[in-house]
């Protein structure tokens, strides 16, 4: 149970370490995804784009911010289950 319980927490960082770094990736470029998106609005506006092109470019950035509230979860996640396991011996700090 020990080692089970050991492999879990282990399994649990690594999960954690993986969705901190996507979360990071994918808030540093949703600036560059949202301007792209609302140039692309205006290029519709104009009349200088089409609309398929539109709701591509809105659709990155929604899927932007959505896959990164997602990893962000879950690394919250993974840091509820290694303090659960440690019987909160390991206490995390949720900023």
């Amino acid at each position: 149970e020990k080692q089970k319980e050991t492999a879990d927490f282990q399994q649990s960082r690594q999960e954690a370490q993986s969705n901190l770094t996507d979360e990071e990736r994918l808030k540093s470029i949703l600036p560059e995804v949202a301007e792209a998106s609302h140039a692309a609005i205006k290029e519709y506006r104009r009349g200088a784009m089409g609309i398929l092109e539109v709701t591509d470019a809105a659709n990155l950035w929604l899927t932007t911010i959505v896959n990164e509230r997602a990893a962000y979860y879950a690394y919250l996640s993974n840091l509820a289950k290694m303090e659960r396991l440690t019987g909160g011996e390991w206490k995390v700090r949720y900023e």
